[in-house]
C-alpha cells in the first residue's frame, strides 16, 4: 500500500517547483526550501534519488541546480511514488501473511484493489497537469506587478503625459489661456 510521507509529499512538491518555475537556468535547491519550505535535511537526499532515477538532471557548480530530465508530460506522479517508496524502510502489513480467513479472503483483496486504483490514478496525473494548476494558483496569490518603481509625482525631463503632479510648461499655460479666451468670447456672444 502506498504509505503517505512527508518525505513523498516533499519529493512530488520539489519537482513540481522545478516544472512551475524552470527557465534558461536551473532550480536551486536553496530557492526550492524557500519557497515551498521543505527542510534542506529532506529535500536534497530526495533531489539526489530523483536524479539517480533519471527524474530529474542535476547540475553542479555555482550556477547548478536541478532541471527535469524529460518532459513534464511524461514524468507521472506514479513515478516520483515508485521511487520514493523503494527508498523508504519500514514495515509493510501487506507482505506478512494474513492469520485469519476474513483478512486473506477479504481485507487484503480490498486494500490490494485501493492500492490498484490510487496507482492508476497517480499514474494518470503528470507533472505537466499539476503544473498548469500550480502556476494558475501562483499567479492568483502573487502581487501584481506595480506599473512603475517611481512614485507618481517623480518627475523626469521628457515626461509630459499621464502624471497629475507635474507642473505645466509656458506653451500649455499659453493654450490654455487662449482656450479659456476664446470661450469665454463666445458665450459672451450668445
Amino acid at each position: 500500500m502506498i504509505r503517505l510521507s512527508k518525505r513523498l509529499l516533499y519529493s512530488i512538491e520539489a519537482v513540481l517547483d522545478i516544472a512551475c518555475n524552470e527557465g534558461p537556468a536551473p532550480v536551486r535547491s536553496v530557492d526550492i526550501t524557500q519557497r515551498e519550505g521543505i527542510p534542506a535535511r529532506y529535500l536534497e537526499p530526495v533531489l539526489q534519488e530523483l536524479v539517480r532515477e533519471g527524474l530529474l538532471m542535476g547540475i553542479r557548480g555555482p550556477a547548478g541546480g536541478y532541471r527535469l530530465a524529460r518532459p513534464a508530460e511524461e514524468i507521472s506522479i506514479g513515478d516520483i511514488v515508485r521511487i520514493v517508496q523503494r527508498t523508504e524502510t519500514g514495515d509493510d502489513p501487506m507482505a506478512d501473511s494474513a492469520e485469519s480467513v476474513l483478512g486473506l479472503e477479504v481485507v487484503r483483496p480490498l486494500w490490494t484493489e485501493l492500492r490498484d486504483e490510487v496507482m492508476r490514478r497517480l499514474e494518470a496525473t503528470s507533472i505537466s497537469q499539476l503544473r498548469r494548476k500550480g502556476l494558475r494558483v501562483l499567479r492568483a496569490v502573487s502581487p501584481q506587478p506595480q506599473p512603475t518603481a517611481y512614485p507618481q509625482h517623480t518627475r523626469f525631463k521628457n515626461d509630459r503625459v499621464g502624471n497629475p503632479h507635474r507642473r505645466p510648461t509656458a506653451v500649455e499655460k499659453a493654450k490654455a489661456r487662449q482656450a479659456l479666451r476664446s470661450l469665454t468670447e463666445t458665450s459672451r456672444c450668445t
